[in-house]
């Protein structure tokens, strides 16, 4: 969608960042100023905003990257795409710098940013058939243990299809805008964001052949408590508790949000920066090996 030219803005910063907050009151007036629509809210990680913030052409999220997967999330199924300010420490998803928010109003106004759609992924909760709770998650599903040095016992099921008995620390089904985070560093793969995927991943497996699964969007997993006490964790921040013979289904939906894509080298910009993709000198031989 090469020709994206928003009309109406939601400003929306993390509540307890004043600089943030100063920056959207900033924003705020001058896009009233360039005679565009804009509305002012703050975040403070609850589900407020989901009915606060009227429809926009664009939310401008200011905060860190985990500011803006909880707008992300609780926005989810309004369909208005998102762009971030970032205020934290690695702006791998909020990718515009404070300091340079009017580079991006100028490319963005002028119609040269353009849309890139993102899987996220939909869970339910049952007991004993009973549906308990639902909702989406932006970044990756956990369920892990709640006990120290216990292992959790799973049973797996793709698609209605047994797909076997697994124990480990945990399990981390990550979509590709998460796949940079807790499921790399448990081992499992990159996923290029815009691709209509999810990727699962055991944590730390126990007499378990289990490797890091890349599933079709729209693959139906299933998992039963088998044993132990465990949580199912939403992005690192919605926490729900589970027992023995609960089961939590799972699945991506393509498509389920948007985002301003900034360039199209960014993505592999920022695992340079972030030390995902480096270069190392072979010793002696005066030549690079990639890693």
């Amino acid at each position: 969608m090469p020709d994206f030219l928003p009309s109406s803005f939601a400003v929306i910063a993390k509540t307890d960042n004043p600089d943030a907050r100063n920056l959207g009151q900033i924003l705020h007036n001058w896009l009233r100023e360039q005679g565009l629509r804009s509305w002012l809210g703050f975040h403070d990680g609850g589900g407020a905003l989901y009915t606060a913030v009227p429809q926009a052409d664009l939310a401008l999220v200011l905060g860190g990257d985990g500011t803006f997967v909880s707008v992300t999330r609780t926005l989810m199924g309004r369909d208005i795409p998102l762009a971030g300010v970032n205020f934290g420490r690695v702006g791998f998803l909020s990718r515009i710098e404070p300091s340079a928010w009017k580079e991006f109003f100028a490319a963005l106004l002028a119609g040269r940013l353009s849309l890139e759609s993102r899987l996220a992924l939909t869970w339910k909760h049952f007991r004993e058939d009973r549906l308990l709770a639902s909702g989406w998650a932006v970044n990756d599903a956990l369920l892990s243990r709640r006990e120290p040095a216990r292992l959790i016992a799973l049973r797996l099921a793709v698609n209605d299809n047994p797909l076997m008995d697994l124990r480990a620390d945990g399990v981390i089904l990550a979509t590709p805008t998460g796949s940079s985070g807790y499921a790399h560093s448990a081992g499992g793969p990159l996923l290029f964001p815009s691709l209509p995927v999810y990727a699962a991943v055991a944590v730390c497996p126990y007499l378990s052949a289990f490797s890091p699964l890349v599933l079709e969007g729209q693959t139906r997993l299933r998992l039963t408590v088998e044993k132990g006490n465990l949580a199912l964790i939403l992005d690192g921040q919605e926490v729900h508790a589970l027992q023995q013979g609960d089961g939590i289904e799972i699945h991506g939906v393509p498509g389920a949000f948007r985002v301003v894509e900034m360039e199209m080298n960014s993505y592999f910009t920022k695992l340079r920066a972030l030390g995902f993709i480096r270069e190392e000198r072979v010793a002696g031989s005066g030549q690079t090996e990639k890693g």
